[in-house]
């Protein structure tokens, strides 16, 4: 079967087989950009190895990022520098800001390659970023 087309005032034709294969090819990218945006939820007991002692870049237009300190202190810069503190309370990650004492928790994720992390607040908003080389 032959599939006529008419573009830029001239006649293409493009055969069953051709049609199949950009399907085929589109389906395939499609399958590899899902895949390279899964991401798994972090339990309780893995946010401490995750983070502790590790610097997020975050993505965005801001240009921000944190560090997360073994020591439960935290650090986030965008421009200048600000000092929190972190700690996990029931499968969250958690982190309050002085001098406002009130803490606020995230589900953690990261994705299939592990460099990338996900924080998710209890309105659905989402902060991503890529871990930097230990």
């Amino acid at each position: 079967m032959i599939i006529e087309t008419k573009a830029f005032s001239s006649v293409r034709l493009y055969t069953t087989t051709q049609v199949f294969l950009t399907a085929v090819l589109l389906a395939c990218i499609s399958v590899t950009t899902q895949a390279a945006d899964k991401w798994r939820k972090v339990s309780g007991d893995e946010i401490d190895g995750i983070l502790a002692d590790r610097e997020v870049i975050y993505e965005g237009e801001l240009k921000s990022s944190q560090t997360f300190n073994s020591n439960g202190t935290t650090t986030y810069v965008e421009g200048r520098p600000s000092a929190g503190n972190w700690k996990v309370i029931a499968n969250q990650y958690c982190s309050e800001w002085p001098p406002n004492s009130n803490w606020a928790c995230y589900d953690l994720f990261v994705d299939a390659s592990g460099n990338r992390i996900r924080f998710t607040n209890a309105s659905g908003h989402e902060w991503i970023g890529q871990f930097q080389p230990l």
